[in-house]
């Protein structure tokens, strides 16, 4: 069955027989319809992507241009005005030729200054242009705009809402965008250049968010644009092949599930699993939390509560190319060193499987290592880091309701693992140690002077800067 479709002044000459499925060859050009239901070509089209060979390709411009108009304030009836008041935000709606795009955005008032601008895409259930759909998963809004938020990471918030016809970010070829994808990072930008007496936003900490369906489009509208957004924070997401990894700008991802989660920890866990150890081995810094022992799609109630992963993504920035040294040096923010491939050891034994002697190294609150046995003066739990570092240290003993925390302790640092020094103790109120190292170290131990009572090892973080 042979076919002809025309594109603007252009001539493509299409084939569709036995094609449908065939290998493709590296001279050959290929032409597809996409999830978004318009006609792309590539060399290497997605796997499950109807294709076609294509005979003769001309100058074509194949590359779809947006006619996006400018942001327009939305008028908010009485229900939506009351959570946008709420919150100190504002509505707009941005047109794509006759497709609505709409968000809402928050401003700190704060015109002497550049901040930085997390970018948010919810469920599926929360797009449209019914905005008060946004407030159904409010977390991220309760967590990013409270006060003491704003007072340790003053930022702006977008929080994107797609047409509710549109069901999925995916049918990209890696190293284009598809026209969801695309529209998104567009609404991004005109975001990011409003005028008024409110803050500017800094480009150069552009971060991304989403859960389910959002966090599916947040890391794929990144991984479409390299080098636009300094760190992406997918929740509970089904995520792209490693084809779709940039090698010159791999990219800083933290991706967060749930263990008992059918989709993100079923068989696509696979891929994220894939794409951190492609992601870290071309320089980039890739992530993965679970939440052990939780069921259910909603991780994210629980990963925007996360300190730790929120001061991970406000260390990230893209590179300051054009700057001078000493400007570099003095916005230079410290950095959180990865810990996934260090190795964790106790000489007293987990007490379960959830709680083992890796939990401290994953960023998250809710997880700890529970000993199952109280710590004699010669036991230690202790972890080995595949390169030695210097930088600022902080343990986290306790669990979430602030009990068995280790009030006489110490941690000792070493090099050779034959030679020890004390690196610092633990607060008898917090049940916390924070110290520096100036020399580096790369193995870690945590000592307990507190005889029988019971402890929980919450979390470690390094801090280079």
């Amino acid at each position: 069955m042979n076919g002809i479709l025309s594109v603007g002044c252009g001539l493509l000459v299409l084939i569709a027989s036995a094609a449908f499925g065939q290998e493709v060859t590296d001279d050959e050009w290929y032409v597809f319809k996409g999830a978004d239901g318009r006609v792309h070509k590539a060399k290497r089209p997605g796997k499950d992507a109807v294709c076609f060979p294509l005979f003769f390709v001309d100058d074509t411009n194949w590359e779809e241009k947006d006619a996006a108009s400018e942001l327009k304030p939305v008028k908010a009836k009485a229900a939506l005005a009351g959570e946008l008041d709420r919150y100190g935000m504002r509505a707009f709606a941005c047109d794509f030729d006759g497709e609505t795009w709409f968000c809402l955005m928050y401003s700190p008032k704060d015109s002497s200054r550049q901040l930085p601008m997390i970018v948010h895409i919810p469920g599926i259930g929360e797009i449209g242009d019914d905005l008060k759909k946004q407030f159904n998963q409010r977390r991220i809004f309760d967590i990013v705009l409270a006060p003491e938020f704003q007072k340790r990471h003053p930022c702006h918030l977008l929080a994107l809402s797609p047409p509710a016809s549109l069901d999925s970010f995916c049918g990209s070829v890696a190293g284009t965008a598809n026209r969801p994808q695309r529209r998104a990072n567009i609404l991004v930008h005109k975001a990011a250049e409003l005028k008024g007496d409110c803050a500017a936003v800094d480009t150069n900490r552009l971060y991304i968010t989403g859960f389910s369906f959002g966090g599916d489009g947040a890391i794929r509208v990144a991984m479409a644009y390299p080098g636009v957004y300094a760190a992406v924070l997918p929740v509970a997401a089904v995520v792209p092949p490693v084809d779709f990894v940039s090698e010159n700008h791999p990219g800083n991802y933290w991706y967060v599930c749930n263990d008992g989660d059918g989709v993100a920890k079923g068989d696509a866990f696979e891929a994220v699993q894939e794409l951190k150890e492609c992601v870290n081995r071309l320089g980039g810094d890739f992530r993965v939390s679970v939440y052990p022992s939780t069921k259910g799609h909603d991780a994210w109630n629980s990963a925007w509560g996360e300190d730790a992963i929120w001061e991970w993504v406000f260390s990230k920035r893209l590179d300051t190319a054009g700057k001078s040294r000493k400007a570099v040096v003095a916005e230079r923010t410290e950095e959180s060193v990865p810990l996934g491939d260090a190795v964790c050891s106790s000489t007293v034994s987990a007490a379960d499987e959830v709680h083992d002697e890796k939990r401290p190294l994953d960023g998250l609150a809710r997880t700890y290592f529970e000993p199952s046995a109280a710590f004699a003066r010669d036991d230690w739990w202790q972890v080995e880091l595949k390169e030695p570092v210097a930088g600022r240290v902080l343990i986290v003993t306790g669990d979430a309701s602030g009990k068995r925390l280790l009030k006489s302790g110490y941690v000792e640092l070493s090099g050779n693992g034959r030679t020890w020094r004390r690196g610092g103790g633990f607060s008898k109120d917090s049940g916390r140690s924070e110290f520096w190292s100036q020399s580096q170290f790369r193995l870690l131990r945590v000592r307990s002077n507190q005889g029988r009572n019971p402890f929980v090892i919450r979390q470690l973080q390094i801090f280079r800067k």
